[in-house]
């Protein structure tokens, strides 16, 4: 299933269908035919009452996938920060079930990002595979600026402790789908 071999390596997005168009999760997807169908996509962070965004994916050298994102899940509504952290999510069975662990030393405050037509910390995140170890690069916020960091996440990997659920996400036609325009809002 490595994405080097297949044309149609799996994919990893935000979408709100599971928390009813509410708030943005991480759905991953994948192909098993060449691209022609897809797996329904299934929500692979592990607090969906929170807001989370920002997918890079990718797979490593033994099929091993990866795939980095922000979410908002330690924030304090009682601070006057939005604390941010960002999060690396592993999986060695294809995508059954995944094993998550924080890759930010400390949450950020997101609300101390450059503004363009929202908190915005740049396009500087994605993750690469090098043999079985992954390279998640990744952008924080502070009040003196935007920096980007990078980190090595190597096997093996944590026991596993998200199991997607199938039946989470609905049945929706693309019709069904809102158009939603604005800013994201962590709770």
């Amino acid at each position: 299933m490595s994405g080097r071999r297949n044309r149609y390596p799996p994919q990893a997005m935000q979408d709100a269908r599971f928390t009813g168009f509410q708030r943005d999760q991480i759905a991953f997807s994948k192909s098993t035919d060449g691209g022609r169908t897809w797996s329904r996509p299934l929500r692979i962070n592990r607090d969906r009452f929170t807001q989370a965004f920002t997918a890079s994916i990718e797979v490593d050298a033994d099929g091993n996938l990866g795939v980095t994102y922000y979410d908002f899940r330690n924030e304090d509504p009682a601070t006057l920060v939005l604390e941010t952290d960002a999060w690396f999510a592993r999986s060695n069975d294809g995508g059954i079930s995944w094993s998550e662990e924080r890759i930010t030393p400390a949450s950020f405050d997101m609300r101390a990002a450059p503004d363009a037509r929202g908190y915005f910390v740049g396009d500087y995140e994605g993750l690469a595979a090098s043999r079985t170890a992954f390279k998640p690069f990744f952008s924080q916020s502070f009040r003196s600026g935007t920096d980007v960091f990078g980190t090595t996440a190597h096997p093996p990997f944590p026991t596993a402790t998200i199991t997607p659920d199938p039946a989470e996400g609905g049945n929706f036609k693309p019709n069904q789908f809102p158009t939603q325009k604005g800013k994201p809002t962590p709770r």
